[in-house]
């Protein structure tokens, strides 16, 4: 309401007054009624300094966090039991149902659940609780320390992927705070062992805890691609598939001597030969559909050279030299990848052992055939007396693009940037969504966060971080997108993309 202001001079005349007085007093009654109602009226919110129960939780989340990552659970062994137990308190405090189940000693397993009206169409929170081990020298902070310093939470975990549990965990406890009842179930899930295959982990829950999966059609989980631009979401990549990964031993036998003698025929001199054989050992180029597709997504956010070649990916097959121009990330969608991870021969450093180990880490392009590939390992290491054994194959099952969740997160990321483009993604790593993808759930690696891309390097490395002011940004975000999904009545999604209400 705007401001009115009156000048001038009242004279005494009587006439004068006598008008006055007859002009004021009903626009006075009109201001004493006014008056009145006011003071009947309840106060307005004041929104702009109540703290609303999402911004209360985000302000937990970082103390939530800092104490999450201090919880050690290098895998091997993971004992990701203490952390189910940090998190089965906080939710148990915010009087949402859950459970811990033991797979092995010392590895568990976490869910907790928030109820919907409808009994179709819910949705899991996934992120695993198990880290990979640290090199603590080359750490400039003690790794599992939890410091909160100069705007990050630093910790083993940080990144992958406690930090993006935590965001789960705070977009329910929002969600429980609210008072409302969703229209589909909303489910936590912390699983154990992702980092070394999931045995313990989402595989022992798919095939011995399955009716925590009772209902869920949805999931998002790590693995998304964001590409941030001037501080602004410019793309979400939603990864929908991955490569498979196909992990071998190595195992060379021959017969130890002195290491003085000539023995060309040692086991660690047999090993040593293989390996580099499988080094330069160069596959071809793959292009499959979803790859094809997600570089033809991402190519308008590339420089002009890598643009064309992202938009015309066949004529790499006519210069295949052009793919090493690439970063190395999408190098590895393009091609199998060989990486000889661990190598183990003798204890001491005048003996030549009787065998030699080495574990080699070799991803496949989606559509592979992993046994093709091993024995294509095998003709290349060409030793009888080296043996090549699987000790994982994993599956590269696809969701598809499109339908609620998809538009789910579509809206919501509208809603803070319309110019930001929802697509696909392809991950060169693999996660747990594939056991899920194999029980026909949709599932979506989601990156909530955004000023965090730079610190990606980080993940497995050193000094991993998470800024606190991004970790703010994801929950928001994330819980934004769960509210969208589980306040909309669930739709069943036919084939052809067609919705229809659920009966």
């Amino acid at each position: 309401m705007g401001r009115h202001v009156f000048a001038g001079r009242l004279t005494k005349r009587p006439e004068h007054i006598s008008r006055c007085v007859k002009t004021l007093v009903p626009r006075l009654g009109l201001v004493l009624f006014a008056l009145a109602l006011v003071a009947a009226s309840p106060p307005a919110p004041q929104r702009a300094t109540q703290e609303t129960e999402l911004e209360k939780v985000t302000r937990q989340a970082v103390k939530w966090l800092s104490e999450y990552v201090k919880i050690n659970t290098t895998n091997p062994p993971g004992g990701e039991l203490p952390a189910a137990r940090y998190l089965r308190q906080i939710l148990q405090r915010e009087g949402i149902a859950c459970r811990t189940v033991v797979s092995e000693p010392g590895r568990a397993n976490f869910m907790a659940r928030i109820a919907g009206r409808n009994r179709h169409g819910g949705v899991a929170l996934v992120h695993h609780m198990d880290v990979v081990p640290v090199a603590s020298g080359s750490w400039t902070v003690p790794p599992f320390s939890g410091l909160v310093r100069d705007g990050y939470v630093w910790g083993r975990g940080a990144l992958d992927s406690k930090g993006l549990g935590v965001v789960h965990l705070a977009a329910i406890v929002a969600l429980k705070r609210s008072g409302r009842i969703p229209e589909r179930d909303v489910i936590l899930l912390a699983v154990a062992d992702e980092e070394t295959g999931g045995r313990a982990g989402m595989k022992w829950i798919v095939e011995e805890q399955e009716d925590w999966l009772r209902d869920i059609e949805y999931a998002l989980t790590e693995g998304g691609a964001n590409i941030v631009r001037d501080d602004r979401l410019a793309y979400v990549g939603l990864e929908n598939t991955q490569k498979l990964a196909v992990w071998l031993r190595l195992t060379a036998g021959g017969e130890p001597s002195h290491g003085s003698y000539l023995n060309r025929e040692a086991a660690s001199h047999r090993l040593v030969r293989a390996l580099d054989r499988l080094l330069r050992y160069q596959p071809g180029i793959v292009i499959t559909p979803a790859v094809s597709r997600y570089l033809h997504d991402i190519a308008a956010f590339q420089a002009p050279e890598t643009r064309e070649r992202f938009l015309h990916l066949e004529e790499l097959r006519k210069d295949p030299d052009a793919v090493r121009r690439f970063d190395p990330v999408y190098q590895a969608l393009l091609r199998n990848t060989i990486a000889v991870t661990v190598i183990s021969a003798g204890n001491a450093t005048n003996s030549l052992s009787g065998t030699a180990l080495a574990e080699v880490d070799c991803r496949l392009v989606p559509t592979q055939d992993p046994h093709e590939f091993i024995e294509t390992v095998i003709d290349i290491v060409g030793d009888s007396n080296v043996v090549v054994e699987p000790v994982l194959i994993t599956s590269s099952p696809s969701s598809p693009l499109g339908g609620e969740l998809f538009e789910a997160i579509r809206t919501v990321t509208h809603s803070i940037d319309r110019q930001a483009v929802v697509g696909s993604a392809v991950l060169a790593g693999f996660t747990d969504a594939r056991f899920l993808r194999e029980r026909d759930i949709v599932v979506y690696g989601f990156d909530p966060f955004k000023a965090s891309n730079g610190n990606l390097l980080r993940i497995h490395g050193t000094d991993e971080r998470v800024a606190i002011s991004d970790l703010e940004f994801a929950i928001h975000y994330l819980s934004a997108v769960v509210s969208e999904l589980a306040f909309s009545p669930h739709r069943a999604t036919q084939p052809n993309g067609v919705t229809l209400t659920h009966p």
